[in-house]
């Protein structure tokens, strides 16, 4: 099957207040024109719609909520409202109205039927946004999922996500995922997706809103903590050490290899990704205050975070310095 026209499917509701309708596509969707529409939106109070369909030859260039429309009506409420399901290669995501203004809603691809309180309040972490950032983040799209292999399925994403990922953002999207599960055994990773989604944000704020990590100021700032970690290598013995910039023994032991405590830093958390984009996002999420699933890291994101000096030296402290002073108002 293909779907190519600009309103090829419509069980929308006509009036009043009226539910969106359900169409369920049996058949393997082989083409999906980015012009295409499914429309089951609700009118008024009504609730959204549902639409279920498998799509074939899924990339990351699918965007899901352009093409799918099933959101509730206007005036729907917004104390958890049904926004309307996707059902999309068998993972079901349901829409929540949660709020008048952005993020109005969000999608809950982990407990579509019951979510759980971190779920629900997953917009909690937003309000302290400053009015600014809500501004440039206007229209992202939030999902919670169970885990990264959901992600996958639903979304079919030409490079796949790793079992270890707590979140993953799309700039072209505006879109901030996470999860509520990591690993293979799905350690429960569920009290920490705030933070998580403070660290999405984080990338995403510095896509649409002028490459703040690319500045002289923050990238001077990321150097210096850079520096910092890196200490006197290769003199030894090393300082600083393991120990003394992540605060975790039976994690130092494991790292006992690295030469140097910034080489520990980009191979467990930077990986592949340009440094100065995970340093602000790491940056960000500390200013937000809410930390993600990682004893070692949230200890040198947090530990004496804005002193740069000696004796009592935060082996992040420039960048959470700079960022202090990027957030409108301060650091919460």
């Amino acid at each position: 099957m293909t779907v190519k026209t600009a309103n090829a499917i419509n069980a929308s509701a006509v009036g009043g207040n009226g539910d969106g309708g359900e169409v369920v596509i049996y058949s393997y969707v082989q083409s999906l024109d980015p012009a295409a529409r499914i429309s089951a939106i609700g009118k008024g109070t009504g609730k959204g719609g549902k639409v279920t369909f498998n799509y074939a030859n899924g990339t990351d260039t699918l965007d899901l909520n352009t093409i799918v429309k099933v959101g509730g009506g206007n005036t729907l409420t917004s104390a958890g409202g049904l926004d309307g399901r996707m059902v999309h290669n068998g993972i079901s995501c349901q829409q929540f109205r949660v709020g008048t203004s952005w993020p109005k809603s969000y999608w809950n691809c982990a407990h579509p039927d019951a979510p759980t309180t971190a779920e629900s309040t997953l917009r909690d972490a937003t309000v302290l946004l400053p009015s600014t950032f809500k501004t440039a983040l206007n229209g992202t799209y939030l999902y919670v999922f169970t885990k990264a292999a959901d992600y996958n399925s639903f979304f079919k994403p030409a490079t796949t996500l790793g079992i270890e990922a707590q979140g993953f953002s799309t700039s072209s999207k505006k879109r901030a995922v996470v999860f509520g599960q990591k690993g293979a055994g799905g350690t429960d990773i569920s009290l920490f997706l705030k933070g998580a989604l403070m660290h999405e944000l984080g990338h995403l704020l510095n896509a649409v809103n002028g490459n703040p990590q690319g500045t002289a100021g923050f990238i001077a700032a990321y150097t210096a903590d850079m520096n910092n970690m890196i200490g006197n290598y290769p003199t030894l013995p090393q300082s600083p050490t393991c120990i003394e910039v992540f605060l975790d023994n039976p994690f130092c032991i494991a790292r006992s290899a690295d030469a140097n405590p910034w080489v520990t830093m980009q191979s467990v958390y930077i990986g592949a990704q340009p440094v100065d984009s995970e340093m602000f996002a790491f940056a960000f999420q500390t200013c937000s205050g809410y930390s993600i699933y990682d004893l070692p890291l949230d200890n040198v994101q947090f530990t004496n975070r804005y002193d740069n000096a000696a004796p009592g030296l935060g082996y992040m402290a420039n960048v959470n310095i700079w960022m202090n002073t990027y957030w409108p108002g301060g650091c919460h």
